[in-house]
């Protein structure tokens, strides 16, 4: 997705030290993932869930519609396209 506008604004994220390690690690991770080919580690629940609130806070900062949000408006259009259709249908 571009984002053209605000190209000079200043997106800060706020984590603590542990997200921020976590962070960190996943980034070297897939680095090294894309650099040598080895697999990409799995991270545990906890590790997940922390980075998880750091993209949304991301999305939220970007005015990125979230992955729900971006399904809930697809499920939205596709309602509105069968009650379409259905009252073309004889």
């Amino acid at each position: 997705m571009s984002d053209d506008a605000g190209e000079d604004e200043r997106i800060v994220l706020s984590m603590d030290r542990t997200t921020a390690r976590d962070l960190y690690n996943m980034f070297w991770d897939l680095d090294e993932h894309w650099a040598a080919g080895p697999e990409v580690l799995y991270r545990p629940r906890e590790v997940r869930a922390r980075l998880g609130v750091v993209i949304q806070e991301l999305e939220r900062a970007l005015g990125l519609p979230s992955p729900t949000e971006m399904m809930r408006r697809g499920l939205e259009q596709r309602a509105a396209q069968d009650a379409d259709q259905a009252e073309r249908s004889p």
